[in-house]
């Protein structure tokens, strides 16, 4: 059933023990400017959920260019000059052409991969990485005139349970780590600046599997 926005704000507004000064009233209902914003960004990611949730589940039977393109219309829509050109061109050659290597690779990735898995990586990385960090990351790069990388690379750890030949991981010894403090504080502040995807590399780093599913559970709207 659907439940109003006015049902919404109730629950919110009578959660919480603080009073803050930039709020709008309707009637008894308290509006403050941080509930308007964050039913905002409930309704925003909820709409594109639901959209990946449709492409997820028409590209079980249909090829890629028919699902794809529309697709790419719209976040080129919404994105407008946020984003490059040649971006929006190079989606729709690869939806285009159904011979490529990554036609065959994505295809397989809508296909073969559990639906919820795949909707929970596309929502992190393509919605709040790529679309909404995205936008944050522009906003702190004019703040701080400096880059801000789209994504973050990290070595929880030097350690390997392999010996592969040529791997470069090696010369770095196997006693090197991050605490899950550090690795948290990454994450949090690279969030502040609009980075949502993280890379763990290593070193092989599910040698600290645990700390990393706790990274995970705490910080679900990463990819």
């Amino acid at each position: 059933p659907e439940v109003s926005l006015i049902y919404v704000c109730q629950c919110f507004y009578f959660k919480t023990d603080k009073v803050y000064p930039r709020a709008d009233w309707r009637g008894d209902i308290c509006f403050p400017w941080y509930m308007a914003k964050s039913l905002a960004y409930i309704a925003e990611r909820k709409a594109f959920e639901m959209t990946l949730n449709s492409i997820i589940k028409k590209s079980r039977n249909q090829d890629l260019a028919s699902v794809m393109l529309p697709l790419v219309d719209k976040v080129e829509k919404i994105m407008g000059d946020d984003w490059e050109a040649s971006s929006f061109e190079m989606l729709r050659n690869l939806a285009n052409d159904p011979d490529s290597k990554w036609t065959h690779y994505t295809e397989r990735i809508l296909r073969e991969v559990d639906p919820h898995i795949l909707k929970t990586f596309l929502l992190n990385a393509g919605y709040e990485a790529g679309f909404r960090g995205y936008k944050t990351s522009c906003e702190m790069k004019k703040k701080h005139g400096c880059n801000i990388p789209w994504i973050i690379l990290m070595d929880p750890t030097t350690a390997c349970n392999l010996h592969c030949t040529g791997c470069w991981a090696a010369e770095y010894g196997n006693r090197l780590n991050l605490s899950f403090e550090e690795m948290d504080k990454v994450i949090t502040e690279g969030k502040e600046l609009g980075i949502y995807a993280y890379l763990f590399t290593g070193g092989e780093p599910l040698i600290r599997k645990d700390d990393i599913i706790r990274l995970c559970e705490k910080h679900k709207d990463v990819a």
